[in-house]
């Protein structure tokens, strides 16, 4: 009875060293599987249309592991909501576009109450061990640009009248009302604004007096536009003459 336990137990034992060599064996392969040479992700296309009142993006998926990736799915995760791509199966050297739409209310969400919006992976690894992984944040996606047009100039009385416009654009298929906040020199102003979606709204900033030696030495416009409270997108201009 003795020598059977303790064949029992010896037995035991190397089940559970085998398992956990197996287990170190999974973890090695899908470590190398899923580094940054052999799994590669990136946001290849933005599809904003004010009349469907969704945001499409595609996903470009390179993988060059050597186990397969099972179910794999793009999703992105509002709060406690999930949404989810469409499945397919990663094989070495395999590369894939997923799509996934984001409802306009949840674009509501993401921006008028600051709720965390980011996109992430789920899979079976070798169709064995489920994981989830967080790709990116979507802000550093969907930016709000701000962009210089045209600067006027209007000379009087040996000092200038500078008159800037520019350009804000904006990635989403949703009317986006916030604030301007426009500084040059001791002015500030803030300017209420409404974006149009998936489009371009061009903006003339007040006009400011500048002396001649302010431009030739350069002068430096900044600009934030703020939603909600927040600042989503700033640019510094320089204007010189």
């Amino acid at each position: 009875m003795r020598e059977t336990g303790t064949l029992i137990r010896f037995l035991g034992y190397t089940l559970a060293l085998l398992v956990f060599v197996a287990l170190l064996i999974e973890i090695y392969s899908m470590t190398t599987d899923l580094n940054q040479e052999n799994f590669k992700a990136i946001v290849t296309n933005v599809k904003c249309s004010p009349k469907s009142k969704n945001l499409e993006l595609d996903v470009e998926v390179s993988y060059n592991g050597q186990r397969i990736l099972k179910d794999f799915r793009v999703f992105l995760k509002l709060g406690n909501i999930v949404l989810k791509s469409n499945s397919t199966n990663l094989e070495h050297n395999e590369t894939v576009i997923l799509s996934i739409e984001v409802p306009i209310e949840y674009l509501r969400k993401a921006v008028y109450e600051n709720t965390s919006l980011f996109l992430g992976f789920e899979f079976s690894y070798d169709g064995v061990v489920p994981l989830k992984i967080a790709f990116r944040d979507l802000e550093s996606v969907l930016k709000f640009e701000i962009e210089p047009l045209k600067v006027s100039y209007f000379i009087y009385d040996s000092k200038y009248n500078v008159t800037v416009r520019i350009a804000i654009i904006n990635p989403l298929p949703l009317e986006i009302h916030g604030k301007l906040v426009f500084t040059v020199l001791n002015y500030s102003k803030t300017l209420d604004t409404t974006l149009v979606p998936c489009g371009t709204t061009i903006i003339n900033l007040p006009t400011v007096e500048i002396s001649k030696e302010q431009l030739e030495k350069g002068v430096e416009y900044s600009l934030n536009l703020v939603v909600n409270g927040k600042i989503v997108s700033s640019r510094t201009m320089s204007i010189k003459t």
